[in-house]
C-alpha cells in the first residue's frame, strides 16, 4: 500500500487545527471589537501596536544575548 501523493494524517490534522484556530481567532476578534466602546477599542489598538513595535527590539536583544553566550562557552 503506497502512500505517494498523500500526506500523513498528522500533517492533515495539523492543518485542520490551524485553520480551526484561525477561524476562532477571527470570530473572537470580530465579536469583541463590536462589543467594545470606542475608547476601549482605541486602548486595545494602541496597546497592540506598542507590543508589535517592541518585538523587533526584543528579538535583536535575544540574538545578541545568544551570541554572547556562545562566545563565552
Amino acid at each position: 500500500m503506497e502512500m505517494q501523493g498523500r500526506e500523513s494524517l498528522s500533517k492533515r490534522f495539523g492543518r485542520f487545527f490551524a485553520a480551526l484556530g484561525a477561524v476562532f481567532v477571527i470570530t473572537t476578534a470580530v465579536v469583541v471589537t463590536q462589543r467594545l466602546s470606542d475608547d476601549s477599542l482605541a486602548l486595545l489598538v494602541g496597546l497592540s501596536c506598542g507590543v508589535a513595535a517592541m518585538l523587533p527590539t526584543l528579538g535583536l536583544g535575544y540574538l545578541i544575548w545568544q551570541r554572547e553566550v556562545t562566545r563565552h562557552q
